[in-house]
């Protein structure tokens, strides 16, 4: 997390373009099944590539398997977006990580779960996030992020999210529900409550 907050900072002192990411680095760690909103999300992504093609060198790093990947496969070649978009499949944890660091945020589309785990991977990374709006994403992130409901909340939450000033905003803000959600600290106040 720190690394992610040095690494905004110094692209922050040294982008001439307004401050804006024109070729963001994006991922989805997420099985590939109905309900974890990867169709939505390539027709969101075609709309809004459509409609801004100062983002045509974006890159969507999709990580993960199942049965619908032949369909969404299909989708990004129906939209022309194979440049855009690449169906990484399953990886390993090591080279999850490399990629979470990579990149600039992610997108969590997913309708579907419980806890999610990716989530929490981009919570501990410091990772900014744009989650649809739902229970267990929000009671991951809470009130510090961005989340998106329908396509114009996804395009105006995609757009605040190029800005290097709103990615370190919602990287520090990660930083701080981090801190306080280390097992050390859990296990502290867990203790406390069974001591009572």
């Amino acid at each position: 997390g720190d690394q992610r907050i040095k690494k905004i900072d110094d692209r922050r002192g040294s982008n001439k373009n307004l401050g804006i990411i024109y070729n963001p680095k994006i991922c989805i760690i997420s099985r590939l099944v109905k309900g974890k909103g990867h169709i939505e999300l390539i027709e969101y992504m075609a709309n809004l590539l459509s409609k801004n093609d100062e983002f045509l060198k974006l890159k969507l790093f999709i990580l993960g398997d199942g049965p619908l990947r032949n369909n969404i496969t299909e989708l990004i070649n129906y939209y022309k977006l194979e440049k855009n978009i690449q169906m990484l499949g399953l990886v390993e944890q090591e080279k999850v990580i490399a990629i979470i660091n990579e990149c600039d945020f992610a997108i969590h589309p997913s309708t579907n779960e419980g806890l999610s785990i990716s989530c929490l991977q981009y919570l501990a990374s410091c990772l900014p996030t744009l989650p649809k709006k739902y229970g267990p994403s929000y009671d991951v992130f809470g009130a510090n992020t961005l989340y998106y409901k329908d396509y114009l909340s996804f395009e105006k939450s995609f757009l605040q999210l190029t800005h290097i000033n709103k990615l370190h905003s919602i990287s520090k803000n990660f930083h701080k529900v981090r801190h306080k959600a280390k097992w050390n600290k859990v296990l502290d106040l867990y203790a406390s409550i069974y001591k009572n």
